[in-house]
């Protein structure tokens, strides 16, 4: 059922019985499911410069983004930039969970012939343009639909045309255009021919003499489908329509009907490459209900006489998952999320299906105010449903490679991945290589590294900055470790200096230095003094004199924070410098700083510069789980993820839940320990001396809550 954007009245062409809506089989969820043709083994061999297997390397191999289509539904204002709908949330959320988009109906017949190509081609690579799963690969996109007979997607024109040759040229037309003017975009796969059983009157119902006669039927569509392939020969063209794998009836009638006209239309010569199951839900389906219906759609055609030898069996797609609460009126939050994770487990395990999308990720934007993902209801705070859950527990969990060993004394280390791209990355003794590669059967990569160790000694911390909104009576916490002896520090807070860039900012922040309970230092209004030069020497950005930011210098050694109020609502800049940085001598060892994070311009971000040369190795963690179970500090983010940039934005490394062998080295280097087990983000990083780098404390799954970003030195 099509209506994202706007809804024309559903009806049901197949007569069912309201008591078959009872029916209920047990979930699967718990069963064993064999999943190798979804996986491939991979080995990686690490040999050294001199073509030596080198051994106790570590080897990361993280998923960037599956073969699978893992999509969601979206509204075309939802990325336009300037339109009152435009959500960059919203862009967000759909570049975290998702690698495949489709448009509700912008690119359906009407809409697509109201405008210049141009502009539609340009939308598609505004959609392309974003990142699958917040990788460096870009999002696919689903063409939807290149012929729907909903009243309002058929033009005028052709619903005012009677003689059928007339309707046929004007059909043919429009087919070859809109997939000449898809052609080369990057969009391949097409739902060329929507709801053949449950949109007939505009369109087909008018074309043939017996719309109930599947070989007329068949013999009209199949020139749709080679016109499409004359236009664009590589395009994969589906077929789509909803009420097939949750069809009310036992007898799997309608599931039958539709595997037959889509061997009809292929017996027809038509060059049809695919079957799309909407999956618009409205009763439980059990898992085993789910697969024996694509079994029967999946199964090869029969042998005709026009293709005695009959035909393979197509691939399928869940094109447009949701459920129908406003018919299913019973379902729980529990129902929902048990057909959700029934839908999906049959789908990924069953070879035939290539790709699940959901119709809509949130309730606002929802068709019928029910998406599978998100209730946003608190617009600043979107919270994931049950069904959600189980979407994001199976696509970024059980379904995700995030495997990681050492190479034996041959060199190597294998493991199971699941097909798609990936970042392999290899260490040993601080040299890190990395390769991109598409993992899609069984292979043997070799990777050559540097295995002479590396030299940090000429490298060091020399500040930490972080912005972030605070509310009136709230505290920004910046913490700080001067190891080696006591020196000095330049702490500031930057308010009224934010107006310069258009921030909105605390007009008259508070800051206070503390080792414990021992107040260090206070400051208001700051006062030039030595301050501005030794500001200036540091790289730091001026403040005016006499202005209402604040800064001081402390001498310093071991543990402090710097603590930062105001009392009104804005922007600070919290930043903390080392006044004399050096690779010897009192060091800046450890910078942290505890806040809320969220979204957008509310994510906690720490900016650090790592002076001197060569390189650095730091530990850089973002904890939020453990600060509720060891210290019952409430409201803390319930799954961190850290996300490390370049100071240009470049991307580097990022880490969801922290790996068990970091344990020793947190306790090396004084860190507090974290729960085995737990959702906190920690991962080891070498980078390069003489930069500034950036790192973002978010909820894995787009929640919001506090958490604690630390920087340490390792070296």
């Amino acid at each position: 059922m099509d209506g994202l954007e706007s809804f024309s009245t559903m009806y049901f062409k197949t007569p069912f019985s309201l008591a078959v809506l009872v029916l209920f089989c047990p979930s699967m969820l718990g069963a064993q499911t064999d999943l190798s043709h979804r996986q491939n083994e991979v080995t990686v061999r690490v040999v050294n410069l001199a073509g030596d297997p080198v051994t106790g390397a570590t080897v990361q191999i993280d998923m960037l983004d599956p073969v699978f289509r893992f999509g969601s539904a979206i509204t075309v204002d939802q990325l336009t930039p300037g339109h009152a709908n435009y959500s960059a949330q919203a862009i967000e959320a759909l570049q975290r969970n998702f690698n495949s988009t489709t448009f509700g109906n912008y690119m359906k017949w009407g809409p697509f012939e109201s405008r210049p190509v141009a502009d539609s081609q340009e939308m598609v690579q505004r959609a392309l343009a974003l990142r699958a799963f917040n990788s460096d690969v870009g999002l696919r996109l689903r063409g939807h639909a290149t012929l729907w007979g909903a009243s309002y997607q058929v033009p005028n024109d052709f619903q005012n045309m009677t003689d059928r040759a007339q309707m046929r040229t004007r059909l043919l037309d429009h087919i070859r255009d809109y997939h000449t003017a898809f052609k080369d975009t990057g969009v391949v796969t097409f739902d060329l021919y929507n709801e053949p059983f449950h949109e007939t009157e505009l369109i087909i119902d008018r074309l043939i003499d017996d719309p109930d006669n599947i070989t007329q039927h068949a013999a009209e569509v199949a020139p749709w489908f080679n016109r499409a392939k004359e236009a664009d020969p590589n395009a994969i063209l589906y077929i789509n329509d909803y009420n097939i794998i949750d069809f009310w009836q036992e007898d799997d009638e309608d599931v039958v009907a539709y595997k037959n006209l889509v061997d009809a239309i292929r017996d027809a010569g038509g060059q049809v490459d695919g079957i799309g199951l909407q999956a618009h839900i409205g009763r439980m389906l059990s898992r085993e209900q789910v697969t024996r219906r694509l079994d029967l759609l999946s199964a090869p055609m029969a042998p005709t006489t026009n293709y005695p030898d009959g035909l393979p069996g197509l691939e399928i797609e869940i094109t447009e998952l949701d459920i129908n609460t406003e018919f299913w009126t019973a379902a729980t939050p529990t129902d929902q999320a048990t057909v959700t994770a029934n839908i999906m487990d049959a789908a990924f395990a069953h070879p035939a299906v290539v790709g699940i999308t959901m119709w809509g990720m949130r309730d606002s934007t929802h068709w019928r105010d029910n998406a599978i993902l998100y209730d946003d209801s608190d617009p600043d705070n979107w919270v994931v449903k049950p069904s959600g859950q189980a979407w994001l527990d199976r696509v970024k969990g059980t379904w995700w490679t995030d495997v990681a060993g050492s190479t034996g004394t041959s060199g190597e280390y294998s493991g199971t991945v699941f097909k798609g791209q990936h970042r392999i990355t290899v260490t040993i003794n601080g040299n890190t290589t990395q390769l991109v590669r598409t993992l899609n059967a069984d292979e043997t990569i070799q990777l050559q590294v540097d295995d002479t160790p590396v030299d940090t000694s000429a490298s060091f911390l020399s500040n930490l900055s972080v912005r972030a909104p605070l509310a009136v009576g709230e505290t920004l916490k910046l913490g700080f470790v001067v190891a080696g002896g006591e020196k000095e520090v330049l702490a500031r807070v930057g308010g009224p200096v934010l107006g310069e860039f258009g921030l909105s900012y605390v007009p008259d922040p508070a800051l206070e230095i503390r080792a414990g309970e021992v107040v260090k230092g206070f400051n208001r209004t700051w006062v030039a003094d030595d301050i501005q030069a030794i500001a200036s020497s540091l790289g730091a950005y001026p403040f005016t004199v006499g202005s209402d930011d604040a800064a001081l210098i402390v001498a310093v050694n071991g543990p402090h924070t710097s603590e930062i109020t105001g009392d009104a609502a804005g922007i600070v800049l919290g930043e903390v410098y080392d006044v004399s940085p050096g690779s010897s001598g009192p060091q800046l060892v450890n910078v942290s700083a505890l806040h809320q994070t969220g979204s957008g311009d509310n994510v906690l971000t720490a900016g650090f510069y790592v002076g001197g040369s060569g390189k650095i190795r730091l530990l850089i963690r973002g904890v939020g789980p453990e600060l509720t179970a060891a210290y019952n500090l409430p409201g803390m983010l319930v799954d961190p993820r850290i996300r490390l940039f370049q100071a240009d934005g470049t991307f580097l490394q990022e880490n969801d839940d922290w790996d068990a062998g970091l344990a020793s080295t947190f306790d090396e280097l004084g860190a507090f320990s974290l729960t085995a087990g737990s959702k906190d983000a920690a991962m080891v990083v070498l980078l390069d001396a003489g930069q500034g780098y950036t790192v973002q404390v978010v909820g894995a799954d787009g929640e919001t809550g506090k958490a604690i970003v630390e920087v340490y030195q390792m070296d």
